[in-house]
C-alpha cells in the first residue's frame, strides 16, 4: 500500500533519522524518504496557499495532525531544514 498522507513520508524520515546513528545513515534511503514526504507535504502547501487554513477559511481538525507532525519532526529529529533541504527536489 503506498504511503499517501503526508504524515506516512514524514514518519519514515524521522525514523531513519533519528534511529540511526549519523555515521551510519544511509543517505540514499533518506533522500528517498525525504523525495516522498517532499511530494505529499507539497500537497497540504498548496492548499494552504490557497486558504489560511488546511480545510478553508476556518481552523478545524484537519489543521491539528498537520501542525502535530511539522512540530514533531523538527522537536523530536533535533535538526533543521537546512541540511536536509538539499534532498528535496
Amino acid at each position: 500500500m503506498p504511503h499517501t498522507t503526508p504524515g506516512s513520508g514524514s514518519l519514515i524520515l524521522m525514523h531513519k533519522i533519528r534511529s540511526t546513528p549519523e555515521e551510519k545513515r544511509n543517505m540514499k534511503e533518506i533522500q528517498e524518504a525525504a523525495a516522498r514526504a517532499y511530494s505529499q507535504w507539497k500537497v497540504l502547501d498548496e492548499q494552504l496557499a490557497k486558504t489560511p487554513f488546511v480545510a478553508g477559511q476556518h481552523l478545524s481538525m484537519g489543521d491539528i495532525p498537520a501542525g502535530s507532525l511539522v512540530h514533531r519532526f523538527f522537536s523530536h529529529t533535533n535538526l533543521q531544514l537546512d541540511p536536509y533541504h538539499s534532498l528535496l527536489p
